[in-house]
């Protein structure tokens, strides 16, 4: 059987490769100061901030602020952005764990988002509102889980042919 090669496996091959090298190499600023630049509102900015997979350091510093640990802030955007190099150069490779290496790099960033949301909007609640946080962790939610579907959904149609 040949393997099978879904389409959308390049746009998040694409996606996470260069959000991960933009943001360790901190090239991520410079993303920023050019959608400040452009006039767009906040709230797009931080929208586009989750579906462009840059928000490892938005949820590193909701997460570590919440635990009061440093090594939290510090390694989770280099964790986040590892795991998604790891699960792109596997995704190119005849090795065997590619999908789940895929999965994992996606549950791990799940995980780490809903988390974050359940602190924003505890905080929320308590009355330190912080909009674009919430928005940014939102639509990374919503990003990561549709490549969960996407890609579940590719291998059920791949299955049946």
């Amino acid at each position: 059987m040949k393997p099978v090669n879904p389409g959308g496996r390049d746009v998040y091959a694409l996606l996470v490769a260069s959000s991960s090298l933009l943001l360790l190499f901190g090239f991520h600023r410079a993303f920023f100061a050019t959608l400040q630049d452009l006039s767009l509102p906040s709230l797009v900015i931080s929208a586009l901030t989750g579906i462009a997979n840059l928000s490892w350091y938005e949820l590193a510093y909701v997460l570590g602020g919440a635990l009061k640990n440093v090594t939290v802030f510090t390694l989770l955007p280099f964790l986040g952005s590892a795991t998604g190099l790891v699960s792109v150069l596997l995704q190119f490779t005849p090795v065997r764990w590619r999908r789940e290496a895929l999965l994992l790099h996606i549950a791990f960033a799940l995980m780490v988002a809903l988390v974050c949301l359940m602190i924003l909007l505890l905080r929320f609640w308590r009355g330190f509102a912080d909009p674009w946080r919430i928005v940014t962790t939102i639509t990374f939610l919503l990003t990561y889980g549709w490549w969960i579907f996407y890609f579940r959904r590719t291998r059920h149609r791949t299955r049946k042919a």
